[in-house]
């Protein structure tokens, strides 16, 4: 378990992406000008394993669901053909 200062609890990170100076400011404090409520911008290395993660994620996760979504609609086209297919589903685009 990781342990956390008590000098940065309760705090935010703000970052500066002219200067990369990154400072921890109260929560209810105003953000100055020039900083920006996020951490520091990822390198190169990080980008391509946030790429990686969520391609992953699409792969493993959302194509299953949308597969399933439209394999009965695709049946339905196979064995009945276009025309019943849009009356059916009440399809407007051709």
């Amino acid at each position: 378990m990781k342990e956390f200062s008590q000098s940065t609890k309760n705090k935010c990170k703000i970052f500066n992406p002219n200067t990369n100076e990154v400072r921890y400011i109260n929560k209810d404090d105003s953000i100055p000008f020039g900083f920006e409520k996020r951490g520091k911008p990822l390198n190169e290395h990080g980008k391509m394993m946030l790429k990686q993660f969520y391609t992953k994620k699409r792969e493993n996760e959302i194509k299953p669901k949308r597969i399933a979504e439209l394999k009965p609609m695709y049946e339905y086209y196979v064995n009945h053909g276009w025309q019943k297919f849009k009356e059916h589903f009440d399809y407007q685009y051709s």
